[in-house]
């Protein structure tokens, strides 16, 4: 009986040992197929993304979190920890929950008094990184954020808000006058500006964009005293020249006065400036009229210049030279010149002397200073020219007068008409 219970007991134990050999065979050296490993790097990526919400409260730990979730994503991805789905499947979960805590502490930003433009810069970066963030959808590669998405119009807004900072900016620093119109759309547009939705925040561009008026106010009046200077530099000018200068300067006046209340809200007196000016133009074209004159020197232009500029400063020089010319020839002839004081005709270009010829060869006839062929050249007639003679004694050179210029031509040039 005990050698059958003893038989027994061996064969139990042998019979255990076996399976459980079998079953750590089975179970530990070849675990089931259907069970599942969860991927370890994933859930570290989700649990970092959760963290944004909570620890992503200021643009500066949002920052540190989006640039360690985003070279975590792309590090697991080179490594081959995580396919390609998986990844784009993270920057996607990832942009959820980023994006509307990055525009969110972006608008806040925009709703403060003072504005950092390193912040704008920071802004305008991320949102393009964002932007060129691309994934694979329906085995096609598209950017993350569609364009016309939610999150893709409100960051559009953010950079437009930037833009018009910018531009604001640009438009304080203009505060020179450049011209009536060009000012006019320079401060509508200021206008504009400092009411725009975040821009009236900030305090710095509303001042700025407030005060350009009155800025380019002064600037437009030193322009308008400057324009004497132009006045007094008589020489720098012709006759004809001069007087065109002083209808400008006269119109741009005018236009001072008839804008200057609407564009900058206030208008100086320029009672004693537009006295200024006029002196300096009586004392301009009265210098000219005698340079001319003189320039000519015969009757006929100094009678001009007594007719036109009775009170001038030149008159005793006139009737000494028309005594002086008078005395060497008994005929002269006067010529007559428009009067009216505002519009003269320049005695270059009204005289018409006792002789009149034109050019007669087809390539430009020189005008020297001197009547000899070793003269410096002064001018080149065209073909054609209308040429008065001022004194036709000389042998083989006419002291003439062609287009506001007074030399010598030589008399094998020049075809008589009358």
């Amino acid at each position: 009986m005990k050698t059958t219970i003893k038989i027994l007991l061996i064969v139990i134990s042998i019979i255990v040992s076996v399976g459980a050999i079998l079953y750590y065979i089975d179970t530990v050296m070849r675990p089931p197929q259907t069970v599942e490993y969860q991927n370890q790097f994933l859930n570290e990526l989700v649990w970092r993304i959760d963290e944004i919400p909570e620890k992503g409260n200021t643009i500066n730990s949002s920052d540190y979190l989006y640039k360690k979730i985003r070279h975590k994503v792309q590090l697991y991805y080179n490594m081959k920890y995580i396919t390609e789905n998986e990844k784009d499947r993270m920057l996607e979960i990832f942009m959820a929950e980023y994006i509307p805590v990055f525009l969110n502490q972006s608008f806040a930003l925009f709703r403060r008094s003072t504005w950092n433009e390193n912040d704008h810069v920071f802004m305008t970066s991320r949102i393009k990184e964002i932007k060129s963030i691309v994934v694979k959808r329906n085995g096609n590669s598209q950017p993350l954020i569609e364009s016309k998405s939610s999150a893709s119009i409100q960051m559009l807004e953010v950079d437009n808000v930037i833009d018009s900072y910018n531009e604001a900016k640009k438009i304080m620093s203009q505060t020179s006058f450049n011209g009536i119109n060009t000012v006019n759309n320079k401060i509508k547009r200021a206008r504009e500006l400092r009411e725009m939705e975040y821009l009236s925040n900030c305090t710095n561009i509303v001042n700025g964009l407030k005060d350009l008026p009155s800025k380019i106010h002064n600037s437009h009046y030193t322009f308008l005293e400057g324009l004497n200077n132009q006045l007094t530099n008589w020489y720098n000018y012709s006759f004809d020249d001069y007087q065109e200068k002083f209808k400008y300067i006269d119109k741009q006046v005018t236009e001072y006065e008839e804008n200057a209340n609407k564009l900058y809200g206030s208008k100086k007196n320029l009672e004693s400036l537009k006295n200024k000016l006029v002196s300096s133009y009586l004392n301009g074209i009265d210098n000219l009229a005698w340079r001319s004159a003189r320039d000519i020197n015969t009757t006929q232009s100094y009678n001009w210049y007594l007719e036109n500029f009775s009170n001038g400063q030149y008159t005793t020089q006139a009737r000494d030279a028309i005594r002086r010319l008078s005395s060497v020839s008994s005929s002269s002839q006067t010529q007559r010149y428009s009067n009216n004081y505002n519009s003269y005709s320049s005695p270059n270009k009204g005289y018409s002397g006792n002789y009149k010829f034109v050019t007669t060869t087809r390539n430009k006839v020189p005008l020297r200073e001197w009547s000899n062929v070793n003269s410096p050249e002064i001018y080149q007639c065209p073909q054609n020219a209308t040429v008065y003679v001022i004194d036709n004694s000389g042998d083989v050179y006419f002291r003439v007068h062609v287009n506001g210029y007074t030399g010598y031509i030589s008399k094998g040039y020049l075809n008589r008409q009358r």
